[in-house]
């Protein structure tokens, strides 16, 4: 199965946990009632459920993975209560919960203008750390076998068409005689077996009868185990392929058992003194590089590892994933602006108001700029990011002297200044960077990203009385109140705390952007500021299915139980 875009090229973008694992669920060929029961639909289709109901989808999908071989049937030192299919649920949708919050961060950058596919392939590298740890905690915990370092069959072009062969030469069988014995046609083993079509999670049991090593004997079910598994890494190793390509899966693959073998290899102590039921291992498999010491191996590993750019990786996956986040949105996007703001080709209204041969210069320009800054997992000392940041600025200030009557030109001069006065505490680079939007805006006025700019600018310094004056300029001179500027203002109002006025602003903006994850997260806070705890669940439920959790955990954690309508308080930490 492959996902693709219209224009049959690989798709990630835009793809939320829920509608991955749907096309997981799809690639196995599970079969569950609870997978596909109404709300599982609903919450594969993106729909908010409540966590039971969540909680109990993952469950379903973690007994499904297990019974195809990966993860032991039983963990000896789990809790009393929790069952392998829970821990392996846990893992998915903690994963699930980081992606989605890597898509909001995105999301809110501008998917049109934030290079998508390199992002995934950088989180996908924080995956295969946090897989490692897990990997390396299960084979302590119960001996599951760490796989070969060399690259399995599986994981190869056709993955499952080649472990059945494998299997089918060791059996000493031939074709026709595998289909003769299993009861079907000629023309379905042979799919099978060229990779055409895949076997269905019941045939397995009747494939593993004839295609068993010789002399198996009592180990036969070890053997349909190991089969399942290799079958099922292979699906899921197809899935991979189509979204990021076959040498990837390939490398990302090799590196998880490089990693979790050198963990093996260097630590032949237990981590802790505890019991099995609160070892280090144990919360190592269930929460992967959230666990607290997961910083320490990880910083071991990266001592041990001889390729730089995995050093790098490991190091970053010990920290805070939401900052590299962060990082990594910035470093792949074209503009600094929020993910909302028109594009300048949408407003242009005759080819005469803008020069575009140089609009497509300062692009280009600005494209190549990006890819050159984008900043090293282990490298990000104060002296590499001001020279990063000052090289940013003299090229815009060179495309603003080339082309001194484009708005483009000054917009992306201002808001890089704004971002290098607020990173340095630097006012006047922020005072410079909106006289820079400004004449971006008198250039063409029908453009809100400039407009709003300014008033972005001042409130990342936190003077939100003089954003808000840039704010109400942009209403005056702007022919339409974007959803652009009614975000914006919506979020310096919450910094004001006029929470009534921003849900007014922020309201309109759901409506228009259901998917913008930030602007349910404040329009969730004002709602529960001003004691209306439908309209805040409702934001903050949604928020959450878009992988922005902040109103939601603060809701749930009670912080707004107290509300009352009209009573005054203080906004939850953002």
């Amino acid at each position: 199965m492959t996902i693709t875009d219209h224009n049959d090229q690989p798709l990630l973008a835009g793809l939320y946990s829920a509608e991955i694992i749907k096309y997981v669920v799809q690639a196995l060929d599970i079969e569950d009632d609870v997978l596909e029961n109404r709300t599982a639909r609903r919450f594969f289709a993106g729909e908010s459920v409540n966590e039971y109901n969540r909680g109990q989808i993952l469950e379903a999908l973690g007994q499904a993975l297990i019974d195809r071989g990966i993860g032991p049937e039983a963990i000896d030192a789990l809790p009393h209560g929790v069952s392998s299919a829970t821990a392996v649920g846990l893992a998915v949708g903690l994963m699930g919960e980081r992606w989605d919050h890597l898509m909001a961060t995105v999301q809110s950058r501008g998917t049109a203008d934030v290079d998508v596919a390199a992002v995934s392939r950088q989180f996908l590298r924080l995956v295969t750390v946090d897989l490692a740890l897990r990997l390396f905690a299960l084979h302590r915990l119960t001996g599951f076998p760490l796989p070969d370092q060399e690259p399995p069959l599986w994981v190869q072009e056709n993955g499952c068409g080649r472990v059945l062969r494998h299997y089918l030469r060791r059996s000493g069988l031939t074709r026709r005689m595998l289909a003769d014995r299993l009861g079907v046609s000629y023309t379905t083993a042979d799919n099978w077996l060229d990779g055409k079509s895949l076997p269905s999670h019941a045939y397995v049991s009747t494939l593993v009868r004839e295609i068993a090593p010789p002399g198996s004997g009592p180990d036969v079910g070890k053997f349909e185990q190991e089969l399942r598994r290799r079958l099922t890494f292979a699906r899921l190793a197809e899935l991979l392929a189509d979204l990021t390509g076959r040498d990837a899966v390939i490398q990302l693959t090799g590196t998880v058992v490089r990693l979790a073998r050198t963990l093996s290899a260097s630590i032949g102590f237990p981590l802790s003194r505890e019991d099995h039921a609160g070892s280090v291992e144990l919360r190592l498999l269930l929460f992967g590089t959230l666990e607290d010491s997961a910083p320490v191996l990880l910083w071991w590993l990266a001592k041990l590892e001889s390729d730089p750019e995995w050093t790098e990786v490991l190091l970053a996956a010990g920290e805070p994933w939401p900052s590299h986040f962060e990082h990594m949105a910035a470093m792949h996007s074209r503009s600094l602006a929020a993910g909302l703001s028109q594009d300048i080709l949408d407003v242009v209204e005759d080819a005469a108001d803008v020069d575009i041969e140089a609009l497509v210069i300062i692009r280009r320009d600005l494209a190549e700029a990006n890819a050159q800054r984008s900043i090293p997992a282990g490298d990000t000392g104060p002296g590499h990011i001001l020279g990063t940041l000052q090289d940013g600025i003299e090229r815009r200030r060179r495309l603003v002297r080339r082309f001194p009557e484009n708005p483009e030109a000054h917009y992306q001069l201002g808001s890089f200044l704004g971002m290098a006065g607020k990173n340095l505490g630097a006012r006047s680079l922020v005072d410079e960077g909106v006289m820079e939007c400004k004449i971006a805006a008198l250039l063409l006025p029908n453009w809100d990203g400039p407009a709003v700019e300014c008033g972005i600018m001042l409130a990342n310094i936190g003077d939100y009385d003089a954003a808000l004056r840039d704010l109400e300029q942009a209403w005056v001179t702007l022919p339409e109140a974007t959803p652009h500027l009614r975000f914006v203002t919506g979020y310096v109002l919450v910094m004001l705390e006029r929470y009534a006025e921003a849900l007014d602003q922020l309201e309109p903006v759901t409506e228009a952007r259901p998917d913008f994850a930030s602007a349910h997260r404040y329009a969730a806070r004002s709602a529960f500021m001003i004691g209306d705890m439908i309209k805040g669940a409702r934001h903050a439920k949604a928020g959450r299915q878009l992988g922005d959790f902040a109103e939601w955990t603060a809701w749930r954690e009670g912080a707004y139980s107290s509300r009352i309508k009209g009573r005054a308080g203080t906004p939850s930490a953002g």
